[in-house]
């Protein structure tokens, strides 16, 4: 099976919310599954982190202004 989290980190935001989808996803590997990252190009984001962890990883365009959810949502799916 093929798992896709969408999830951004940042040094504003933090790296909570990635620290435990990638926990998630380590469990889900070791069950023979796939996990790709999608996570929006942010300042200070941790995706070194999934690199690092050997987690297939696509990066969303930065934005200089918040995204909506309907344009995130469209980004998401086209990555």
């Amino acid at each position: 099976m093929k798992v896709v989290f969408r999830v951004d980190s940042s040094e504003v935001i933090g790296f909570g919310h990635l620290s435990r989808c990638m926990n998630l996803a380590e469990e889900l590997r070791a069950r023979g599954n796939d996990a790709t990252f999608v996570c929006r190009d942010l300042v200070g984001a941790a995706v070194s982190i999934l690199a690092e962890r050997l987690f297939w990883t696509v990066l969303l365009p930065r934005a200089s202004v918040t995204v909506s959810e309907r344009t995130d949502a469209a980004e998401t799916i086209s990555a």
